[in-house]
């Protein structure tokens, strides 16, 4: 247990120690906020808010471009995948149409993904864990943005066929590519910049955070135009 002053005492000491004790904090907090490692999270901070600002601003376009990719897609090849056996080839062609929603989607954001990976992946932390998934990020960033969409109707067309039995080599370039540099979920977790986050960092995160809300239930609703491609392809799921 701690020793409790008295009040008036308390009031007393506290007002005589400020000017040190706020001085030796002032200084402290400074020399927190100016090192290496803070200096690359607030970078870090920064430039995933003008990301993910770039994203909420171009949704209405990303939501455009995925429902002229399905109109594409019904206009185009309906049914052509009606007897397609649900083998490892159909999964294959399934992973080459969400593939491809992620790209048609992303494709507004093109020039604020390649800021963004530029950026990041000049950072550096204390914490070389932290380093390497933010530059692995933007790694897979860069990667993502060399993936062209295919033309998903070209190549169930063809698939069909070949009586189901070969997968043309686009949809194997393109399933590839994207397993490499697909991005999973918080792929740099945000626990690991807060011993380095200032007060404003922290705001910065918050409003971050409000920001992607539309961003993830747009990523919600994406699964539905995905069911309707393979709809209407009758591709099997």
């Amino acid at each position: 247990m701690t020793t409790r002053l008295p009040a008036t005492l308390s009031v007393i000491a506290a007002l005589a120690l400020a000017p040190a004790v706020a001085s030796a904090h002032s200084h402290k907090a400074a020399a927190k906020h100016s090192s290496p490692s803070s200096l690359a999270t607030r970078a870090y901070v920064k430039a995933n808010y003008a990301l993910v600002g770039v994203a909420r601003a171009n949704l209405p376009t990303a939501k455009a471009a995925i429902a002229s990719l399905g109109t594409t897609v019904s206009g185009e090849c309906p049914l052509v995948a009606a007897e397609a056996p649900q083998d490892h080839q159909a999964e294959q062609l399934n992973n080459e149409v969400v593939g491809t929603l992620e790209v048609v989607a992303y494709q507004p954001d093109r020039e604020s993904m390649v800021a963004f990976a530029h950026t990041v992946r000049a950072l550096h932390w204390s914490n070389s864990k932290l380093t390497h998934m933010v530059h692995t990020y933007g790694a897979k960033l860069e990667g993502f943005l060399t993936l062209a969409a295919p033309n998903i109707c070209a190549d169930v067309k063809s698939w069909a066929a070949s009586g189901y039995s070969t997968l043309p080599a686009s949809t194997v370039a393109f399933d590839k590519g994207f397993y490499a540099y697909d991005i999973e979920a918080e792929e740099v977790s945000l626990r690991l910049l807060r011993p380095y986050e200032s007060a404003t960092e922290a705001s910065l995160v918050r409003r971050t955070k409000q920001l992607e809300a539309p961003l993830a239930e747009f990523e919600a609703e994406a699964v539905s135009d995905y069911s309707e491609i393979l709809d209407s392809l009758k591709l099997p799921q």
